[in-house]
């Protein structure tokens, strides 16, 4: 036990002025006299023996109470046996995220509580220390670190940011070197369990603060997508709205609000089970103009940052189809893309090719071609170059050896016999939205095989025996689709089947522009347009939430590639200029996943860090009790405060000892 102020123990010196009142009593005897003392004598025998243990008694109290006292005043603790202050810096990470906006116990948003407690750690430390604060913005003020006071003014400018990061971003931001270092995580650790730290740390030590929320339960619009994938002038349409309950109880009469253009054009109300979800749909019979910002909005409170939903109900233009034939190439692309309201379809004959007359094409079919010349060769790499995207059907005549230029997997099979596709994985992304029902089973066609390539790429149908049968794969910056079997009727009954017209639709939604793509999430980081080759003068602009954003943008063939600026942006509308002219309307969501408040139990939250040889949960519920626990940690245990209820303890006996005995 050691002494905030040790001079105040000379005053146990005090201790002897009980002592010394108890063996010299100042009272003056008074006679009284009796006529007959026999009596007296005895009850003087059997009171004295009372009298001297209330004089001991009342003398220890005494003592205990100046003894008690000057502790109190000492301030006595117990020094702490692992807690020490590091003279390196300090890393602190807030987590600024928008779940952070829930309450607490104490009906303050986790990120005051958060910055209260970034606060209490500022005090805990020398004046000379210097912190690196680090948020979900990643700004520039978390390159390097500072002293205590610039940290104090960055936490007065603070606010919640649309960024999620994983904890391994979070640890490869931080100035971690061979010294040791004390850093505080600060959040509310609703993190996937499958991102955990993956570089090791046995250097220094984490300190894990979680805040705690009493409600967790949360709704949010959890996916919208429309019947159609393309939105025309004049055709009805219908947009769907799936909602998600994260909560145990039943969630009843929830209303649902949409919004075209900041004009209401529906309102529902659903109920929602426990952990479950429902679809909502909205009937589009109104007229829209070419672009159109639309919203949905919920009323869930107390969390709030999730009630809007963002989306763009953009006109569709045509998706621009280059088709070359081969001589004995089947029908089915012609007949399948042949609503001119949707595509703008121009097909070639291998011999006959114009290159130029539809060199912007954005989906590039390549259909039973017997022979690849050097100029269709270059073409079709010029177009995967140019980010485009290539569907490369057989021929079932025969198969050049040119194909390999193409993409080096690419080997000729001979298997002439019809084998039976396998069903689908409709978890697979490409499936996302393509049927308005899965069934449990689906009638599925049958091909020979014409062509292979091993197991390379995303595998969207398969063969029984595993083999694939048509694949999505990149190549070069574009996307390359590889059929095994043409279409033709004696090699496949693919183009009769009810998978081919959503899967070919699929195809053409995913080679257009970003025009009919109704949102994005702010976790994305590129996103191509199709527009005019960018300049140093002549460059595409983000306009939106009072924002004008210049972001880092690459012309690619037809396509524009821009990198947008995470940190900067936020959830909302985007105006996509060039030359002061709209070029298109985008629309911006917060990351699914800040929608889903749960923490990770405390189990977990250690084993995200399992890599981390130095850890600890720091369980605290308040800036207050972080005070509390970091004075423990730093100063030892406090016992002034026992001292002084004891000495008040012995004064309260004193009393009750000259009152009652």
């Amino acid at each position: 036990m050691n002494f905030l102020f040790p001079q105040f123990l000379w005053a146990l010196l005090a201790l002897s002025i009980p002592i010394l009142i108890h063996l010299f009593n100042f009272r003056r005897a008074k006679k009284i006299y009796f006529s007959n003392v026999n009596m007296l004598r005895h009850v003087k025998q059997t009171s004295s023996s009372k009298l001297k243990l209330k004089h001991w008694l009342v003398l220890f109290s005494r003592l205990a109470t100046v003894f008690f006292l000057v502790m109190a005043f000492a301030q006595p603790f117990m020094p702490s046996n692992d807690g020490k202050q590091l003279s390196g810096d300090v890393v602190l990470y807030l987590d600024n995220s928008q779940s952070m906006s829930n309450l607490t116990g104490t009906e303050a948003p986790g990120l005051d509580v958060s910055i209260g407690m970034i606060s209490e750690v500022l005090k805990a430390y020398p004046r000379e220390t210097r912190f690196q604060l680090i948020t979900n913005d990643f700004a520039p003020f978390s390159n390097h670190a500072k002293s205590k006071v610039d940290v104090e003014e960055l936490l007065t400018e603070l606010s919640y940011s649309s960024i999620v990061r994983s904890p391994d971003e979070i640890v490869g931001r931080m100035e971690l070197g061979a010294t040791e270092k004390d850093i505080y995580w600060i959040s509310d650790f609703a993190y996937s369990p499958e991102q955990p730290v993956s570089d090791g740390d046995s250097v220094n030590n984490f300190k894990l603060v979680a805040i705690a929320f009493p409600v967790s339960a949360n709704i949010f619009i959890d996916t919208v997508y429309l019947e159609s994938p393309f939105l025309i002038e004049g055709q009805t349409n219908t947009l769907f709205v799936s909602l998600r309950n994260t909560g145990e109880e039943i969630k009843t009469d929830m209303p649902v609000k949409f919004f075209v253009n900041d004009i209401q054009a529906g309102a529902l109300t659903t109920d929602l089970v426990p952990n479950g979800q429902t679809t909502l749909s909205f009937e589009l019979n109104m007229a829209l103009e070419e672009f159109n910002r639309c919203h949905l909005s919920i009323d869930d409170f107390p969390i709030l940052f999730d009630n809007e939903f963002y989306l763009t109900l953009n006109q569709s233009p045509r998706v621009r189809i280059m088709e070359i034939r081969g001589r004995t190439a089947s029908s089915a692309i012609g007949r399948v893309f042949a609503n001119e309201l949707l595509f703008d379809l121009q097909s070639f004959n291998a011999g006959n090719i114009d290159y130029g007359s539809f060199e912007d094409a954005e989906l590039l079919v390549i259909n039973e071609v017997d022979q690849l010349n050097s100029g269709l060769e270059a073409f079709i790499k010029s177009s995967l170059d140019n980010g485009r995207t290539v569907l490369i059907i057989p021929s079932s005549q025969s198969f050049d050896g040119g194909w390999t230029n193409i993409y080096s997997a690419l080997r000729q099979s001979v298997q002439t016999n019809l084998q039976e596709i396998a069903q689908p994985d409709l978890n697979n992304p490409f499936f996302k939205n393509i049927f308005e029902a899965s069934a449990d089973k689906m009638e599925m066609p049958a091909a020979a095989m014409q062509m292979s390539w091993g197991n390379n790429g995303d595998h969207l149908l398969k063969y029984r025996s595993g083999a694939p049968y048509l694949t999505r794969t990149n190549a070069s910056s574009g996307v390359l689709y590889l059929l095994a079997a043409s279409l033709a009727p004696t090699s496949s009954t693919f183009s009769n089947n009810a998978l081919f017209v959503p899967i070919m639709y699929k195809m053409a939604i995913g080679a257009r522009s970003t025009k009919g793509r109704l949102y994005y999430t702010l976790d994305e980081i590129l996103l191509t347009v199709n527009g005019s080759e960018v300049t140093d003068t002549d460059l595409y602009k983000l306009s939106g939430n009072g924002q004008e954003i210049v972001p880092g943008q690459q012309s690619v063939g037809a396509n524009v590639r821009l990198e947008l600026p995470r940190f900067m942006m936020q959830a909302g509308y985007y105006d996509v200029k060039f030359r002061d002219e709209l070029v298109d309307a985008l629309a911006f969501n917060l990351e699914k996943g800040e929608s889903q408040l749960k923490p990770l139990p405390e189990e977990s939250v250690l084993e995200l860090f399992n890599t981390v040889e130095k850890k600890e949960i720091i369980n605290v519920l308040s800036p207050e009790d972080l005070e509390k626990n970091l004075n423990e940690r730093f100063n030892g245990k406090e016992l002034w405060k026992y001292a002084l209820i004891l000495a008040l303890a012995f004064l309260l006996i004193e009393v009750l000892l000259l009152r009652f005995l």
